[in-house]
């Protein structure tokens, strides 16, 4: 009988769903994974690592942007609320060697929002590689944890050239919970531009550029993660 392959590394898609608190100022998180992952031999548990790095909004608008010699250029602001995360990971695979098995998972890990703006030259007035202005606006950190289940399907059964428990597809959903966080937010409630902006919660401390105005948020971290990962297992 064949060993159980005991290593397995991955690289997938995940969607991040915001829920209660949480929804009301953060856009879904589309992240791509990677992930490695030990079992233990003879044994149904698995040890492994997960990184994944994303956003949960993009805001893209015109600016004006005035140059060091005094010349106003048209450029293009990008406001970009990023997201890194990074955990181990434990799973109970169950029902090992059939076409679908199913596990249980259990996550402890930190995640990492930001929030960065950058303007580029738009027409290429003034040469440069580099953009015209880049800063960070904000970042935190915090603990998460996290408790799910998913199948994996091994593409064996599907096509017959590939080697039993070699290459398969996971998908997994998680229940997401951690700390208070701070991050900013691009929703439809909130737009850019100067004292008249409109905002969810005026309460919230202010962020101010030139270019841009936006609020810092705080709110609990709760969110429902969907995976999808193609797998080897060595």
């Amino acid at each position: 009988m064949q060993a159980m392959a005991q290593f397995d590394v991955g690289l997938g898609y995940q969607l991040a769903m915001p829920v209660s608190e949480m929804q009301t100022t953060v856009r879904a998180v589309h992240s791509l994974s990677v992930s490695g992952f030990y079992q233990i031999p003879k044994w149904p548990l698995a040890f492994g690592v997960d990184l994944g790095a994303g956003a949960h909004g993009v805001l893209q608008e015109d600016v004006f942007y005035t140059l060091e010699n005094g010349q106003e250029v048209l450029g293009r602001m990008t406001l970009s609320n990023n997201v890194l995360q990074a955990g181990m990971s434990t799973q109970l695979r169950l029902l090992q060697r059939n076409a679908l098995s199913p596990y249980l998972t259990l996550r402890g890990g930190m995640m990492h929002f930001s929030t960065r703006l950058s303007i580029e030259d738009r027409n290429q007035v003034y040469e440069q590689t580099e953009n015209l202005h880049s800063e960070g606006l904000m970042n935190d950190f915090i603990w998460i944890y996290g408790v799910g289940m998913g199948m994996h399907y091994d593409l064996s059964h599907l096509f017959g050239a590939i080697e039993q428990d070699r290459f398969g597809v996971d998908f997994g959903v998680k229940l997401l919970r951690g700390a208070t966080v701070r991050h900013m937010s691009v929703r439809a409630e909130e737009r850019s531009g100067g004292s008249d902006a409109l905002f969810i919660d005026p309460d919230q401390p202010l962020v101010e550029t030139p270019w841009y105005v936006g609020r810092v948020y705080q709110t609990r971290l709760e969110a429902l993660e969907y995976q999808l990962r193609l797998v080897y297992r060595f």
